[in-house]
C-alpha cells in the first residue's frame, strides 16, 4: 500500500530504508512494484545534481535487491521488472542477464501479456538473449500462437525480430 501510494521517489525510498536491511526485508513482487512506481513518478533533472545522483543510488539500491531475489521472482514479476528498468532508463547489465536467465528457465509459466513485457522489455534495452533462450521461446511460445490472446500476439510478433529472434 506505502509503494502504491507514494508521491515520490523520496517516499519509495523511504519505504526500502525501512523495510529491514535496507529492502530485505521486500520480496520480489514489492521491489518490482516499487521499480514500476518509480518509473510512473517524475525523476530528478540535470539542474538537481545532489537529488539525481541520490535517486540514482535508490534504484541502484532496488536493483540489488532485486538481484539477491531473482531466483524467487515469477514470471510475472521477470517481465514487469525488464520493462521497469527499461523505462527507468538505469541500465544494469548484472540485474538485466540475471532476469534474463530466470525468465529462461521460467519460460513455460509465463502468461501471454508477461511474455510480451519480457520481450519488450529487452527490446527497448536493447537486449538480445542468448541462442538458447532465443530457441526456447520459439519452441514454448509455438504451440501457444493458436490460442493466444490476440492482443498479446499483435504485440510479441513484432517485437521478437527487436531482439534478433525472427520466426519463421
Amino acid at each position: 500500500t506505502a509503494i502504491r501510494a507514494a508521491a515520490s521517489w523520496r517516499e519509495l525510498q523511504r519505504v526500502l530504508e525501512s523495510a529491514g536491511g535496507g529492502g530485505s526485508g521486500l520480496d520480489p513482487f514489492q521491489l518490482v512494484a516499487m521499480l514500476s512506481r518509480a518509473a510512473q513518478l517524475p525523476a530528478p533533472g540535470p539542474a538537481e545534481p545532489d537529488n539525481l545522483a541520490d535517486y540514482q543510488e535508490f534504484v541502484a539500491s532496488v536493483f540489488g535487491c532485486l538481484l539477491d531475489k531473482v531466483e524467487a521472482a515469477r514470471p510475472a514479476q521477470l517481465g514487469r521488472a525488464l520493462s521497469c528498468v527499461a523505462a527507468l532508463g538505469l541500465y544494469n547489465a548484472e540485474l538485466v542477464g540475471a532476469l534474463a536467465t530466470r525468465s529462461e528457465r521460467e519460460l513455460h509459466n509465463f502468461q501471454d501479456a508477461d511474455l510480451v513485457l519480457l520481450i519488450e522489455g529487452m527490446g527497448a534495452l536493447g537486449y538480445a538473449p542468448s541462442p538458447a533462450f532465443a530457441e526456447q521461446l520459439l519452441r514454448r511460445s509455438q504451440g501457444r500462437l493458436p490460442t493466444m490472446d490476440a492482443r498479446a500476439l499483435s504485440s510479441l510478433l513484432p517485437a521478437m525480430p527487436r531482439i534478433g529472434i525472427t520466426p519463421t
